[in-house]
């Protein structure tokens, strides 16, 4: 049986994504085994739901801007899409994701602005733990 024991410094982005641009920012490699307690995600007024924000656990490299990184999207099984959006007047939004993941994967946060004339920031924390 594995238990919990200490929290891990969390994967944070804080991110500017530009205009109609899709971009991906990935994590070190996570040499152990780990828990994912939740992600945290929260979006600057004005966003108007025009930046859609997905977490993805994978098993390869980090992927190239403006292409979908391969793995498993947290984001998926929790609705109609596979992403987030939102707006400052939403407030944070929590998913609780309680979940192991192997050693040998990474985090990549993706973010797709699709608004056309303005950028908008990527604000999220996934937070971890390991496990023994």
């Amino acid at each position: 049986m594995t238990a919990l024991i200490r929290s891990i410094p969390p994967f944070i982005q804080l991110q500017t994504i530009a205009a109609a641009t899709r971009q991906s920012f990935a994590g070190t490699v996570i040499m152990r085994p780990y828990w994912i307690e939740d992600i945290r995600v929260a979006w600057a007024l004005n966003t108007q739901r025009l930046l859609q924000v997905s977490v993805w656990v994978s098993f390869d490299g980090a992927p190239a801007n403006n292409v979908r990184p391969t793995g498993i999207n947290l984001m998926s099984g929790y609705g109609a899409r596979d992403y987030i959006v939102g707006d400052g007047l939403d407030g944070e939004f929590v998913l609780p994701v309680q979940r192991q993941f192997p050693a040998g994967t990474r985090l990549i946060a993706e973010g797709f602005n699709t608004d056309t004339p303005n950028t908008h920031t990527m604000n999220l924390r996934v937070s971890l733990a390991d496990l023994v």
